[in-house]
């Protein structure tokens, strides 16, 4: 195996998918990983669903997030009140007496959760302002709940929030950016088909 890194994140990539055909293989797996192919239409960026730093999901003190049992994903540990949606798409499940996460479904089938802090659901709502409902159709960087942050901190819960790519769809491959302060419109994950 070969050992690349690009921002922030390892990545595993078998030596013979690399080295065969005096390089031009290597450059070929590097570019479908990290999506810098010709092929235009086949990679979508995800953005930020909160301004503050990104972490690995590994990081999250629960471990539904952290052992990726709902799948791959990305977590913020927020510096702002708003969770806005990484994608174009529709919004499909949200939690209505709670407020506290829901899920959008964009194109090529793919579907994400976004959840704020944990175990915030044991707060019932309380410091959760929902800003969209099922079926409406939505755009990146658009605002779907606000919530309070000292809410959160007074009920005993940590404020890191996850995003979790629940259903790839059409999508093969998704790079994870961990590590950095992102703001509305910034990219945290590169999808590819």
């Amino acid at each position: 195996m070969c050992i690349y890194e690009y921002e922030n994140a390892l990545y595993n990539i078998p030596y013979k998918n690399l080295f065969e055909s005096g390089g031009i293989i290597m450059l070929k797996a590097i570019q479908d990983l990290f999506g810098k192919s010709e092929n235009k239409g086949t990679e979508l960026e995800l953005q930020a669903f909160m301004e503050g730093e990104t972490v690995s999901l590994k990081e999250v003190p629960d471990q539904v997030f952290s052992k990726k049992i709902l799948g791959k994903g990305v977590a913020i540990d927020p510096t702002t009140e708003e969770l806005l949606s990484p994608i174009d798409g529709k919004v499909v499940a949200v939690m209505g007496r709670t407020r506290h996460s829901c899920c959008i479904r964009g194109d090529k089938g793919l579907e994400i959760l976004l959840h704020i802090g944990v175990n915030t659901v044991e707060m019932n709502g309380d410091g959760f302002e929902m800003l969209v409902e099922n079926d409406q159709e939505v755009k990146a960087g658009d605002p779907l709940i606000r919530f309070s942050a000292e809410k959160i901190k007074a009920a005993g819960h940590p404020l890191i929030s996850s995003m979790v790519v629940t259903e790839m769809g059409e999508y093969r491959h998704a790079v994870f950016k961990t590590g950095k302060e992102v703001k509305k419109g910034s990219s945290i994950a590169r999808l590819t088909l």
